[in-house]
C-alpha cells in the first residue's frame, strides 16, 4: 500500500512547528569591544555581565600595603585577555538597564563573569550562582585584586 499523504503530511507538521516556534532573537555571536570590566558590545549591542560589577574604569584602590593601584582601569585588559582574538557569544538575562542588556557571556566555554571574579576583579552582585560565588570567594582567599585592599567596597 503506497502512502501518497506522507509528503503532504509532514509539510502540516513543519508548517505547525515553525508558527509556533518562540519569536527570539539569535544569540549575539562575535567579536567585542570592551568598554569596562564588566561591560562589552558586540554588533553595536551593548552587554553588561549580569551578577557581578567591576571598577569603574577611572577607580583607584589600595593594595595592603597602601599602594594604589588603577583596579578599574586593569579590569579592562584583564577582560580583553580573557577574550583574546576569539569570537564572544552572549546569552541575555533580563531587560536592558542603564543602555546594557545584563547576559551571561562565553569565550570558548569559558563565562567571562566568572573570569573576572577569580581574577579579583569583579565583585558578586544580585542572586550569583554558587560558582561565582565560589569565585569570588577563590579570590578573596587568594588575595587577588579588589581583595587585596584593606577596605573593599
Amino acid at each position: 500500500m503506497k502512502a501518497t499523504g506522507t509528503p503532504l503530511f509532514l509539510f502540516l507538521i513543519a508548517m505547525a512547528v515553525i508558527a509556533f516556534w518562540p519569536l527570539s532573537k539569535p544569540l549575539p555571536i562575535g567579536p567585542a569591544t570592551i568598554l569596562s570590566g564588566d561591560r562589552l558590545v558586540i554588533h553595536d549591542v551593548t552587554f553588561r555581565l549580569v551578577h557581578i560589577r567591576a571598577p569603574d574604569p577611572d577607580r583607584m584602590c589600595r593594595d595592603r600595603h597602601g599602594r594604589s593601584w588603577s583596579c578599574g582601569s586593569d579590569a579592562v585588559p584583564t577582560l580583553r585577555e580573557a577574550i583574546s582574538d576569539f569570537l564572544v557569544s552572549c546569552a541575555v538575562q533580563g531587560p536592558e538597564q542603564d543602555g546594557a542588556a545584563p547576559a551571561r557571556c562565553v569565550v570558548r566555554g569559558e563565562d567571562l563573569g566568572r573570569t573576572m571574579l577569580l581574577e579579583g576583579l569583579a565583585v558578586a552582585i544580585g542572586q550569583p550562582s554558587n560558582e561565582y560565588l565560589g569565585a569570588e570567594r577563590t579570590a578573596r582567599f587568594l588575595q587577588k585584586g579588589l581583595w587585596d585592599d584593606p577596605e573593599p567596597r
